[in-house]
């Protein structure tokens, strides 16, 4: 029996959890501290930035070749 790879679950269950610990953070920023509140910020676009760099990487390399095999397959 051939074993499936699963590219999307463990990458995308660590996203989430930088995603909830960026939520932590963004939560507990005491926002009149400015030190703590810049580098809160510096957190949150790099957390923006890792987003966007995943969703290229996803459109780029990742969809195209799952598409050829599997037509409609990641609209879903």
């Amino acid at each position: 029996m051939e074993q499936k790879i699963d590219l999307f679950t463990p990458i995308h269950k660590a996203i989430r959890n930088l995603i909830y610990d960026t939520g932590k953070t963004l939560q507990t920023v005491d926002l009149g501290n400015v030190a703590e509140m810049e580098e809160t910020l510096d957190v949150l676009e790099n957390m923006l930035e890792l987003l966007e760099e995943h969703a290229r990487h996803e459109d780029q390399f990742i969809f195209p070749p799952i598409e050829n095999s599997s037509p409609g397959i990641s609209r879903e």
